[in-house]
């Protein structure tokens, strides 16, 4: 896994990420862990490989924004050209 996922599986996501729901991808929430190592005394990680699994704890922009996603309505338009 790399350094985000690695994050995630650990169950430290919130140390680096408090605002999950904002979305913050991989590759910030294990820059923010690599800044904590750096800057809180963290222990890095010994291996990291990564992972195409599905990700355990989705992270969503918001809840409205979700709402939103819910109310999309689409409109099918179809025309028959006569000759």
């Amino acid at each position: 896994m790399g350094a985000g996922q690695q994050v995630v599986a650990a169950g430290k996501r919130r140390w680096v990420d408090a605002h999950w729901q904002r979305g913050n991808s991989y590759l910030r929430i294990g820059w923010n862990w690599l800044q904590g190592v750096l800057h809180q005394g963290w222990r890095l990680f010994s291996t990291l490989s990564l992972s195409g699994e599905a990700d355990p704890q989705p992270a969503s922009a918001s809840k409205k924004q979700a709402q939103k996603q819910l109310e999309r309505e689409f409109t099918i338009k179809s025309y028959s050209f006569v000759p």
